[in-house]
This record gives C-alpha cells, structure tokens and sequence, in this order.
C-alpha cells in the first residue's frame, strides 16, 4: 500500500481594534521658577515602543534664547505602556530683572514612531513675570531767565520690555504760557530705557518778579504695572 502524507497549514490572522495617541499639555510658570516641567501623555495601551520629538518656537511675544531657552528632543515610552502613562521633559526659563507682560511661545510634537498617533501635538508656554519698576521724577536743572531752561528727568527703578507713558499734573506760582511754554502731561519712556526728560522752556519777559516762581510736575500714573514711587 502506498502512503500519502498531507501538510497543510492555516494562517489566522487577528486585526486589531485597539487605537492609542499622545498628547501634550499647555504650561505656565512664573519666571523666577527656573524651568518648565512638560507632560506628554498615552490615551490607551501599547505593546511596543515608541518615540516622538518635541521641539520649542518662537509666536507672538517671548523669544527664544532671551526669554526661555530653546529647547528640542525626543521622549521614549517603553513596551507595554499603559493608558495614562506619562514622559516629561523641561524648558529653561530666563529670570531676569526687566519688567514685562506676560509672555507666550510654543511647543509641538513632531515624528511619532510605530503606530501610536498623536492627538493633541501643540502646548501654549505661558511665562509670567515677577520684576517690579516705579517711576520718579527729580529736577535736574534749575530755570531761570533768560534763556536758562528747566529740566525734569522722570526715572525707571527697572527697565521695562515695552514703552511706558507716564501721566503728569503741572502746579506752581509760575504761568503757563506766559513764564513757560505750557507742558503736554504725558511723557513716554522709550522701551529698554529707564528714563526720558520734561524740558522747561523759560518764556523771557520784561516784569520785575520778586521771589521767583516755580513749576512743580506731579506725577499720576502710567499705562502699565509700573507704579509710582512714593515722595
């Protein structure tokens, strides 16, 4: 009798129904704390590894390498993680002694390995600052006439990122306009600057003045945090 020896072989093959994806949440910090602490997290389980890249930019207002250092690289979630796992990594933050708004810029997720995808790959850096700057107002030259101006000379304690307007009340025995050509009540104070000058410019009449006059410039309030320093 002869013998027939049969092999056959079956593949099953299982399609997976399973979905998982990282995401990265937005972060704010005070400048003084020194570092931003990023969390990317897993949505669902995996069975192998993967990576993803991640990388600071610059948007509307904080700059990289003066307000945060820039910042890229890549996070690794090791085989069988599990929905909720998280990676992290930090962005150092410039602590500096400039007053300014608070500040913005941006980190994205980029280049996801294996089949993981991602859900949510842009997080909003926020920085809010901690300096403190008051403004003060000193007369720096004296006027008289004929021909000698006054100056006043209205001061930053701390430079600030952004122009600043100073608001100003003009009081005093002498007259507007008639001693001294009238002053505007404002002032700008350029940004990165700490200070800018009131010139007095002294009108030459022919009236015998007994006892002098003065110009005294008070100053009210400006258009931003920076505060007036007390007398």
């Amino acid at each position: 009798n002869s013998e027939i020896d049969v092999t056959d072989t079956g593949v099953g093959t299982i399609t997976d129904n399973d979905a998982a994806s990282v995401s990265i949440a937005d972060v704010s910090v005070s400048e003084a704390a020194g570092t931003a602490t990023y969390t990317v997290t897993l949505t669902g389980s995996v069975q192998d590894s993967f990576t993803v890249d991640y990388a600071t930019s610059n948007n509307a207002s904080a700059l990289g390498d003066v307000d945060y250092d820039i910042t890229s690289g890549t996070v690794t979630f090791p085989a069988d993680s599990e929905k909720g796992d998280e990676q992290t990594f930090t962005v150092a933050i410039t602590d500096d002694s400039q007053v300014e708004p608070t500040e913005t810029y941006t980190v994205t997720l980029s280049g996801i390995t294996g089949l993981t995808t991602i859900s949510d790959g842009t997080a909003i850096g926020t920085i809010t600052d901690n300096d403190f700057s008051e403004v003060s107002i000193a007369a720096t030259t004296q006027a008289g006439e004929p021909g000698f101006n006054g100056l006043f000379t209205v001061s930053l304690s701390n430079p600030a990122s952004v122009t600043t307007t100073v608001s100003y009340s003009v009081t005093g025995t002498a007259t507007a306009d008639i001693d001294y050509t009238a002053l505007v009540g404002t002032i700008v104070i350029p940004a990165e600057s700490i200070s800018a000058t009131i010139n007095v410019d002294v009108i030459d009449d022919s009236i015998v003045e007994t006892g002098g006059e003065t110009v005294m410039v008070t100053l009210i309030s400006t258009d931003s945090a920076i505060t007036i320093a007390a007398e």
